[in-house]
């Protein structure tokens, strides 16, 4: 398996297999919009169908620089203010058809909203995920911690040989 990021969300950079980083900017009208689409009426966005390209495209990168036949499970961290959770499982599905990832689990870990408030230093949940207060003085100068990252962790895939051996 491998681990890298795939996203400059203002917390995560860089990756150790690609330089090619996908890039998400998640604002409260984002959210709420992202949170009333009906994804079981077979309509992908073009915002959540190109994440889910880019992620294919890292993983059949990475598929192709180890000779394998095909992916088996690709593990991703989301944050929940990406908006990206039920979105972006509709859209790898439709995006993955025809290329080396059809048939691939795609794992996602959900990662809550942590913040650090700059007016008493207290680190912790917010008390409202949407206006992002601090949990012990309601200031709202506010810094993210945790809770807007995309984070591609590990990939496995079907080595190009007969025993079918995920490689790690």
């Amino acid at each position: 398996m491998v681990g890298l990021d795939f996203c400059r969300a203002g917390i995560n950079y860089g990756s150790s297999l690609t330089s090619t980083p996908i890039y998400i900017v998640a604002t409260t009208a984002r959210i709420v919009r992202s949170q009333q689409h009906n994804y079981s009426s077979g309509i992908c966005e073009m915002h959540e169908l190109t994440i889910a390209r880019s992620l294919i495209d890292l993983a059949s990168e990475y598929a192709e620089e180890n000779q394998a036949r095909a992916i088996d499970h690709i593990f991703v961290r989301l944050g929940v203010l990406s908006g990206m959770l039920r979105p972006l499982h509709f859209c790898f599905t439709s995006a993955a058809r025809g290329t080396i990832c059809e048939g691939a689990k795609l794992d996602i870990e959900e990662v809550a909203v942590t913040v650090e408030c700059s007016h008493c230093g207290q680190v912790g949940s917010p008390v409202n995920q949407y206006s992002l207060r601090c949990p012990n003085c309601f200031s709202n100068t506010v810094k993210i911690v945790t809770g807007n990252e995309m984070q591609l962790v590990s990939i496995k895939v079907i080595e190009n040989s007969d025993d079918h051996r995920p490689l790690s």
